[in-house]
C-alpha cells in the first residue's frame, strides 16, 4: 500500500502531517500533495 502522508516533526516537538499524494478524508475533505496540516 502505497504512503498517503507522512508525519514531520518541528522545532517545538509538533506534529504536522505532509501530504505525498492527493487523497481524501472520512470527513469528505480532500487534501492536495504538498500540502502540510
Amino acid at each position: 500500500m502505497d504512503k498517503k502522508y507522512e508525519l514531520i516533526k518541528d522545532g517545538y516537538g509538533w506534529y504536522m502531517v505532509k501530504a505525498l499524494k492527493d487523497f481524501q478524508l472520512i470527513t469528505g475533505k480532500i487534501i492536495k500533495k504538498g500540502e502540510i496540516k
